[in-house]
């Protein structure tokens, strides 16, 4: 489903989903209800992913692009349409304490970063074309090789010494999900009290 979604996509999605639960016209259909629904989801995450920018917590991007609406489900009498997100996105909105200093929601424990962190910090580091000193011990081989090499290492070096710099001083919390939950909360109770009297009163026979 689309981040950003407009009253009319929002519509067709309402339709689309009364129709896949097999929905009759003697039910009532809550199909303004359900429009709202979609439109307030797709605004969360417009919402969170402007957020995350103006906080400048972008890198690869992954982040602000794996935050999407998924297809709605029914449990019980309860319509559910749930946001989802890379799993960091909780240590990005609530901040992690580092060791020596800062503060958040979560906790870093160790110093040394694991592999995934180093890694992430690598692809971090060639996408913004930041070069690291070379290494001489690799004066003794080839010139290409010592570019490739010491690149190389050099990056993964860097890579290594700025994760365990951010294990220690922590991560500020952003709040990019909080505050986007927040604006959508506020709209929420209203929109949804006037499509729902709308869908009754649509619901309602011509003739008494």
């Amino acid at each position: 489903m689309a981040t950003s979604i407009s009253k009319s996509q929002a519509d067709l999605l309402a339709s689309g989903f009364l129709d896949d639960i097999g929905s009759t016209k003697d039910e009532l259909q809550p199909k303004g209800t359900i429009s709202v629904l979609f439109q307030l989801a797709g605004e969360l995450v417009d919402t969170a992913q402007k957020n995350l920018n103006k906080a400048d917590r972008v890198a690869s991007g992954a982040l602000s692009e794996s935050i999407k609406v998924r297809d709605p489900y029914v449990r019980g009498k309860t319509l559910i349409c749930d946001i989802e997100a890379l799993y960091y996105y909780l240590f990005v909105d609530g901040g992690v304490a580092g060791t020596k200093r800062g503060s958040g929601k979560y906790k870093f424990k160790y110093d040394s970063p694991g592999k995934n962190m180093v890694k992430a910090f690598q692809k971090w580091i060639t996408k913004e074309g930041i070069k690291g000193k070379q290494d001489k011990k690799y004066t003794n081989i080839s010139r290409r090789d010592t570019f490739r090499k010491s690149i190389s290492e050099s990056g993964k070096g860097l890579a290594y010494a700025m994760a365990r710099s951010v294990k220690q001083k922590g991560l500020k919390r952003t709040n990019f999900m909080a505050k986007a939950i927040a604006k959508v909360e506020k709209k929420a109770a209203e929109q949804y009290g006037k499509a729902f009297r709308l869908d009754i009163i649509n619901a309602l026979p011509n003739k008494l």
